[in-house]
């Protein structure tokens, strides 16, 4: 759900987390609260069959994958040719 949903907000204030930027991904996940490249990491394995694989990544160190996710997510619409808006 969008973190902009009252829903949302709730949840994020219940775990401390009302101060994140409206863009980031956060993975709830029982009591467990994932951000940024963890929660894209558990997301994937949580999909099961090949996705479990990337749960290596984990080994990799938080601020390296973090620095990797946050350069992907800044140039993901050029990189991926998408659209901020629709094009008709």
């Amino acid at each position: 759900m969008p973190m902009q949903e009252k829903q949302a907000q709730k949840l994020m204030q219940m775990h401390g987390f009302e101060g994140l930027a409206p863009d980031s991904v956060v993975y709830l996940r029982g009591n467990h609260v994932y951000l940024r490249s963890e929660a894209a990491i558990r997301m994937l394995a949580h999909l099961g069959g090949a996705y479990r694989l990337g749960l290596i990544l984990l080994l990799v160190p938080q601020n390296l994958r973090d620095s990797v996710y946050n350069l992907i997510a800044k140039n993901r619409y050029a990189w991926f040719n998408q659209k901020n808006k629709c094009s008709i």
